[in-house]
């Protein structure tokens, strides 16, 4: 899966992710981009939050969520824990 800090409006992703196949999660703090981004949540392998992709509440929940998908993932959780 792919994930992409300051997603805006995820036209980005929705693109990465039907390019190679694979899933995303985007997050951005920017309320009216996430807006735009959940209406095409439903037709694409993304997901949107808003929230802050340096908190390190977030990371961990999107962490928790993904650790049966990649192991990546969370060894990346454990450096900014660090």
């Amino acid at each position: 899966f792919i994930f992409d800090p300051g997603c805006g409006t995820g036209k980005h992703l929705m693109y990465i992710t039907d390019k190679y196949r694979c899933k995303g999660i985007g997050i951005d703090i920017y309320p009216k981009a996430i807006n735009v981004s959940k209406k095409i949540e439903k037709f694409s392998n993304c997901k949107f939050l808003l929230g802050d992709s340096c908190d390190k509440d977030i990371l961990t929940t999107i962490s928790k969520y993904y650790a049966t998908k990649t192991k990546k993932f969370e060894q990346f959780i454990k450096c900014i824990k660090t």
